[in-house]
């Protein structure tokens, strides 16, 4: 699998990282969760400023497991254990960060893990989450229903 760069996406870094970023967290979280994404989401400089460092750390660094990202983001800029992971979803989320396809062992917990590379996850992007109103149930929906073979 060729490796992506940011010199192959034109425009990929900075510029396409959306002003507003979400931060949400789960209903079933406790309310220190919950107040802790609420103070994140009303600090988007923070927020961009995490994203932009998580892409950072994987155009120069190469494909990464989140785990692998985690040590190299907080040995550089310090913070919490689960920012960095977060960052990299929200990359995802602005199509700068994908699924490589390919998955390494995390040496502490022996999980298979997914390994990030740069670029659009078409895939991730065609979907949204929905939750049911009845039950508070979460799933994926496609966003174009055209998209469907």
């Amino acid at each position: 699998m060729t490796q992506l760069t940011i010199d192959d996406q034109p425009g990929l870094f900075p510029d396409e990282i959306e002003t507003f970023i979400e931060v949400r967290a789960r209903t079933a979280d406790p309310s220190t969760s919950k107040a802790a994404a609420a103070a994140l989401e009303n600090n988007q400089q923070h927020v961009q400023q995490s994203v932009e460092r998580a892409v950072e750390i994987i155009r120069e660094s190469g494909q990464l497991a989140d785990f692998e990202l985690r040590i190299l983001y907080i040995e550089a800029w310090g913070g919490s254990d689960s920012l960095p992971t977060k960052a990299r979803h929200w990359a995802r989320e602005q199509g700068l960060v994908r699924d490589s396809g390919q998955k390494i062992v995390n040496p502490i917990s022996g999980r298979r893990c997914i390994v990030w590379g740069l670029g659009k996850d078409d895939d991730f992007l065609n979907y949204h989450l929905v939750r049911c109103g009845e039950c508070g149930h979460v799933s994926r929906e496609l966003k174009d229903s055209s998209l469907i073979d």
